[in-house]
């Protein structure tokens, strides 16, 4: 119910910003131009940035129960990205076996290879490394920052050892 209450809240602008800058203070949380973000499956619209440290950040997946929130490092995201930079064997197993069976009709040697290159252009720049959060009361209740958008890029940030990730709190989403 306080949920419930507080999500119809957030939708307001005015009581978003205040109550986003008065409970969410420790995570840089402020107000912004308005900032429209393209990706592959529509455009995001953000009024808000915050820095977050990454134990507060989740992640949602396929699962076999449909979507889950999980941590970051238990995603085959992570695993794969992980076991690459610390040279383990067989780092692409979990995350092979992940695109296959949500994304079939994805081909996963270009997506693999297109993560790769991510994580070259994180490593070379890692000033541009942003993730998108869904706005929810419980990111306001519990201090935890789903991500909508930047799966790849939270998981190599935090096999990194980055400890802290920027992100935009998103308002709006279009195709």
């Amino acid at each position: 119910m306080k949920n419930k209450f507080l999500n119809k809240i957030i939708n307001i602008n005015f009581f978003y910003h205040t109550i986003g800058k008065y409970l969410l203070k420790d995570y840089s949380f402020s107000k912004i131009k308005k900032l429209s973000i393209n990706v592959d499956w529509g455009s995001l619209v953000a009024s808000v940035k915050v820095s977050v440290p990454l134990n507060k950040v989740f992640v949602i997946i396929h699962s076999s129960n449909g979507y889950s929130k999980i941590r970051i490092e238990d995603s085959p995201h992570f695993n794969f990205i992980n076991n690459l930079i610390h040279k383990h064997s067989e780092p692409d197993q979990l995350y092979k076996d992940y695109i296959s069976k949500y994304y079939p009709e994805i081909d996963y040697e270009n997506k693999k290879k297109q993560f790769l290159d991510l994580y070259n252009n994180i490593l070379k720049n890692q000033d541009t490394l942003f993730v998108c959060f869904k706005k929810e009361a419980n990111t306001f209740v519990n201090k935890e920052f789903k991500v909508i958008d930047g799966l790849h890029r939270v998981s190599i940030a935090k096999a990194l050892g980055i400890t802290k990730i920027r992100g935009y709190i998103i308002d709006s989403i279009t195709n």
